[in-house]
């Protein structure tokens, strides 16, 4: 099934969640929230005023949540599956392995995109009332050489 159209008038806009992740077969994200982080040290002079200021360690932080749905309910259960540096958690399914890459792409802003590592935090929400939410938590950095090495595994 195609989804509708939406039409859009007057000023351009962002619209909608869609984007993949590697690591995820059917859920299907509602909401995404993307924060800018960075460490800040300040420096005064000798009189007491800020004089240096040092920006070190950009990253950002995903959360997103997703309902748990799928084209059967035996896979509406499981939306993690292998792929990319993403394993299945010993607690099992619907959670990832703590420290696991997930790759985000098609996101809109492109900076969404990108690999990340997962946080803990992740949830179910399950209810009698609506479909499940399952809740991930991740963090993308801005510098390459720390991108690589969440997704390196030492030997």
């Amino acid at each position: 099934m195609t989804a509708p159209a939406v039409v859009f008038r007057g000023k351009a806009a962002i619209e909608g969640v869609a984007g993949t992740f590697d690591a995820i077969l059917y859920a299907l994200q509602q909401t995404v929230k993307v924060t800018q982080n960075f460490e800040e040290e300040v420096v005064k002079d000798v009189h007491g005023y800020d004089a240096v200021w040092l920006f070190r360690n950009e990253h950002s932080t995903f959360d997103c949540t997703l309902k748990l749905v799928g084209d059967t309910a035996a896979h509406s259960i499981i939306p993690a599956t292998a792929a990319g540096g993403g394993t299945v958690s010993s607690l099992g399914q619907p959670f990832l392995a703590p420290g696991s890459t997930v790759i985000l792409a098609s996101f809109s802003p492109a900076g969404i995109n990108g690999t990340y590592q997962l946080l803990s935090g992740g949830d179910v929400d399950l209810a009698n009332t609506k479909i499940g939410d399952l809740t991930l938590k991740l963090r993308k950095y801005a510098n390459a050489d720390q991108t690589t090495a969440i997704a390196a595994v030492p030997s």
